[in-house]
């Protein structure tokens, strides 16, 4: 990392459309992030939008995103693909943005949402498959609990 650049985390958390108190509904296949317009971003401004698993195991981020004229100043939406939040592999997510002004070396950072997200959508069934099988052979039984509880509720998810 480059030591010049300064971080400020001074930018409102960004907001899901479809969330209710923080939980995402059973029919949503993406997320809709929405950056709020008194996040007021600029011309030129370049946005990432970042996303992971709680445990930050798995993290992923978009593109660094141009801020046109047109954008400028207005809330911003990003859609996190059904893909994208598979590869996290969890129910619960954080997800925040970050704003590299133009001609700045300043990066501002928002607060963080936490979201949960149904199962159908964030767990990708053939790696909580492999993950209670390797648990199970490792003989971590509090381990090999959740997983089954995990994959139980996929099971009934899908029936």
């Amino acid at each position: 990392m480059n030591k010049d650049i300064k971080i400020n985390k001074n930018k409102p958390a960004p907001e899901v459309a479809g969330a209710l108190d923080g939980m995402l509904t059973d029919g949503t296949s993406q997320i809709t992030v929405i950056i709020p317009e008194s996040a007021n971003l600029k011309n030129y401004d370049l946005l990432t939008i970042h996303w992971a698993s709680l445990s930050e195991e798995s993290i992923g981020k978009s593109y660094p995103l141009p801020i046109t004229k047109e954008k400028a100043g207005k809330s911003y939406s990003y859609i996190i693909s059904a893909e994208e939040i598979k590869k996290i592999n969890s129910t619960s997510a954080k997800i925040w943005y970050s704003v590299q002004q133009a001609g700045s070396i300043q990066t501002q950072i928002s607060d963080i949402l936490t979201l949960i997200i149904p199962s159908s959508l964030a767990i990708d069934k053939r790696i909580a498959t492999l993950k209670f099988i390797q648990a199970l052979e490792s003989g971590e039984s509090e381990t090999v609990k959740m997983n089954f509880i995990l994959v139980q509720n996929i099971r009934m998810q899908h029936r």
